[in-house]
């Protein structure tokens, strides 16, 4: 099955360049494959004069973080980038794959949304969600503006525990000086858990105040930084309670009362 679909998801995006929708934008672009109750499949893709794989992830990163979705892998080399919307406990995780393409100076960014067996979404519903994320990319104004990918800030984790806990009563304020940003954190390292498509590596933290049954009590902060599971030997490296370092993207703060945590995605040593 899985190959089935990467046959459907690599010739879709070769037709991309095949005739006149070339050109066409995200809303034109849309297209589904398969139908309820099977696995289905949603496309689309815009082009963007200009626009290089590096500028088009780093804007992506920054687009998915707004809109609450989680990226698990990036491939530079293959100009590809794999995501996901999370699971509520009404929904499943929706699977997302982002790929980038250029001919003759014009990119195309395509992205692509699976629906698992058995759920039912409409065509409106999944054309608004894909078509918000790929209008949102813009062409370089100039080339000594191009956007850069972020900067690396290497900081102590039990620092950057203290500075999201600064601003933690104010989510805008967490979003604004923290989203989308990369650092690399160094601190002790708590544990190393498995999750169904990371390791969840969990460093010291910090006390913070918390309210427990109508009593202010405290809670730990920590940073948990989030490895694919494709960087198996960047989560095997590490040791409890050793000293580690890792590389990862703020993602959000999950703003919990009584457990608190600062999530790093795609992370690696």
């Amino acid at each position: 099955m899985v190959k089935q679909a990467l046959v459907s998801f690599c010739s879709v995006f070769s037709a991309i360049y095949a005739g006149d929708a070339f050109a066409a934008g995200c809303e034109t672009n849309f297209v589904r494959q398969g139908s309820f109750p099977d696995r289905h499949q949603y496309f689309s893709h815009v082009n963007i004069e200009g626009l290089t794989a590096t500028q088009a992830f780093a804007q992506i990163r920054n687009i998915f973080a707004d809109m609450g979705m989680r990226i698990l892998s990036e491939d530079r080399s293959a100009a590809l980038m794999t995501a996901e919307l999370p699971a509520t406990m009404f929904t499943q995780a929706q699977p997302i794959t982002v790929r980038y393409g250029s001919a003759n100076g014009l990119a195309t960014v395509q992205m692509v949304q699976a629906v698992n067996v058995g759920v039912i979404m409409t065509n409106g519903i999944m054309r608004r969600q894909i078509c918000t994320a790929l209008n949102r990319l813009t062409a370089p104004v100039a080339v000594t503006a191009l956007p850069q990918l972020p900067r690396v800030q290497s900081i102590a984790a039990t620092e950057l525990a203290r500075q999201v806990q600064s601003a933690r009563d104010n989510p805008a304020r967490v979003k604004q000086a923290f989203g989308g940003k990369q650092f690399r954190v160094t601190g002790t390292v708590n544990a190393v858990s498995e999750t169904h498509n990371a390791y969840a590596v969990q460093f010291e933290g910090i006390q913070v105040p918390a309210i427990r049954l109508g009593e202010r009590d405290s809670t730990t902060l920590r940073v948990v930084c989030y490895i694919p599971k494709t960087r198996v030997k960047a989560a095997a490296a590490l040791y409890p309670n050793a000293k580690g370092t890792l590389t990862g993207t703020f993602y959000r703060l999950e703003n919990h009362s009584l457990m608190p945590e600062i999530a790093l995605d795609d992370c690696g040593a």
